[in-house]
């Protein structure tokens, strides 16, 4: 056989070597921008700890989410605890019914004398 018969098919050819270099800068540290200034003369938000500088009106959409989020969180919160509260209010009123059928149940009964002879 001859090599002149082979066929190579289009990009089957090796790779070229890898030109690019990736230089990930990643910040480990996480602000939760506890110190907000608002600038008036430039019309800036920056953090005072960080120094991080935010758009202005995002700023203010992610604080107006933040808010809404908190408002729902507290009305499920508020919502659950006057659900519970319902459940408890029932089951004490369920547990003063059944002490007081126990204490009714108690007084007819008779007590029943182990010692006494049996009788025919």
């Amino acid at each position: 056989m001859s090599d002149d018969k082979i066929l190579t098919f289009p990009g089957s050819e090796p790779l070229p070597e890898n030109s690019l270099v990736l230089v990930e800068k990643r910040d480990l540290s996480f602000c939760q921008h506890p110190v907000i200034t608002l600038d008036d003369h430039e019309r800036v938000v920056r953090c005072d700890k960080c120094g991080k500088v935010f758009d202005p009106f995002t700023f203010l959409r992610e604080q107006a989410r933040r808010i809404q989020t908190a408002w729902q969180q507290h009305r499920q919160v508020m919502n659950a605890v006057h659900d519970k509260s319902a459940s408890v209010s029932k089951l004490l009123a369920e547990e003063k019914r059944l002490r007081a059928q126990v204490r009714r149940l108690k007084d007819k009964t008779d007590p029943i004398d182990l010692h006494a002879e049996p009788k025919p």
